[in-house]
């Protein structure tokens, strides 16, 4: 056991070692040249220069479009560090490294610490996430939070232990991925959730759930903000769940239109260099479906496929929208 506590440490410290490399290292050497980098970096800007932690602005008006968990992470980095760039993407940076960690800890549990190791630095070596890690954009605080939620959540499920801690865990996640990105946080985990306890005939596990506790943990969380936005700016609830969360989904006139298959191109493009092995990955996934241990193989490909095909079903689409699924496909090759 010593062994094995000392192994899985060190691969830990590889993983460390990798992200702060492939992640932090020259992060402030180039411009923010990046139309929503530029956006997002001086909206933060503003919530120090003005003392404004409540409404987003940028250009002298109110940002409505986003909710505010990653601005904070970001004005709070300006205030410790400066007006740089460097500072502006450092909160993407450490919430990449989280999320390489997190996708290990899913790894080992699932299957084992080495398994762990390989997804964690496939996906911290995939040109999206990597990209994304030096970037100031909200879908990286949306993806870790829905890979930490996912994580607590199957925990929860083979741990009975840790089954009660975990789930009320699970729920501080979830208002996490709901601060950073809107209802999407909570729509995303549930896609994979729901499925997958309908076809492992596990319904009875949501009465383990503690839904009473997880509501008020979520709105204790959630509803402060939203609350002070709809107060501080009138019609916000409306705009921000209607016409921008909803109308990104079903809208024609949504602000990133694009064909149904927008995402298959693109997704192959984002696995680089790892493309090429997701044919055998998905191909051996699907033969291990009948063998003993294929709870944690269908976790994954519903992972995957339940958000792929959500994202494709949106009349709004972005590259940066897939990755809350690149963990998945990462622990899948």
């Amino acid at each position: 056991a010593v062994s094995s506590d000392s192994s899985d440490r060190r691969l830990v410290l590889l993983l460390i070692g990798l992200c702060l490399f492939l992640f932090f290292f020259h992060l402030g050497s180039r411009d923010l040249w990046d139309v929503d980098e530029g956006m997002h970096s001086v909206s933060a800007k503003y919530v120090v220069e003005s003392g404004d932690w409540v409404t987003p602005t940028y250009n002298g008006e109110a940002f409505l479009d986003k909710p505010m968990f990653f601005t904070w992470l970001v004005a709070i980095s300006f205030s410790l560090f400066g007006f740089t760039e460097q500072a502006a993407r450092l909160p993407a940076a450490v919430i990449a490294l989280l999320g390489v960690l997190v996708t290990y800890q899913l790894g080992r549990k699932m299957f084992d610490a080495r398994t762990g190791f390989l997804g964690g630095s496939v996906l911290a070596t995939t040109i999206l996430y990597l990209a994304m890690s030096r970037t100031v954009v909200h879908d990286s605080a949306l993806a870790l939070f829905t890979t930490l939620a996912l994580y607590l959540f199957w925990v929860a499920m083979v741990d009975p232990e840790r089954r009660s801690t975990s789930f009320l865990l699970f729920y501080v996640a979830v208002a996490g991925a709901v601060l950073s990105k809107g209802p999407l946080g909570l729509v995303l985990p549930a896609l994979v959730i729901l499925p997958f306890l309908v076809l492992t005939r596990r319904l009875g596990l949501i009465r383990e759930m503690q839904l009473g506790w997880g509501a008020l943990i979520f709105l204790v969380l959630v509803a402060p903000w939203y609350i002070l936005m709809s107060v501080r700016n009138e019609g916000y609830l409306t705009y921000f769940l209607i016409e921008k969360t909803f109308g990104s989904f079903a809208s024609e006139e949504s602000s990133h239109p694009a064909p149904w298959h927008f995402y298959i191109p693109v997704f192959l493009g984002a696995l680089l260099p790892w493309t090429g092995y997701l044919p055998a990955a998905l191909y051996r996934a699907w033969k291990r479906l009948a063998g003993e241990k294929r709870e944690p193989i269908l976790f994954l490909l519903l992972w995957l496929g339940t958000m792929f095909l959500f994202f494709s079903a949106a009349t709004s689409k972005l590259v940066t929208y897939l990755l809350p699924a690149m963990p998945a496909v990462a622990l899948l090759i």
